[in-house]
């Protein structure tokens, strides 16, 4: 792992996140039909790595499956 410069932004995959925290992490590009166990579960890591900020770019299609699941509990 490399160390980051203060003016530098890191760019990661899920996959890659694992385990690393930042202060502002943008989800962008998020498209899904149905929302499973998987999603959900690599939603939440990724969304988990955000420290300050977190903001979620998506799909009208799949903002609505999440709040649907959400509101489920």
């Amino acid at each position: 792992m490399t160390e980051e410069k203060a003016d530098e932004v890191p760019l990661d995959s899920l996959c890659r996140s694992k385990g690393r925290n930042a202060p502002c992490v943008i989800l962008a590009e998020i498209g899904f039909e149905a929302l499973g166990e998987i999603e959900m579960r690599k939603l939440f890591v990724s969304a988990t790595r955000a420290t300050m900020k977190l903001f979620l770019v998506m799909s009208e299609g799949a903002a609505g499956v999440m709040l649907a699941r959400l509101a489920e509990g």
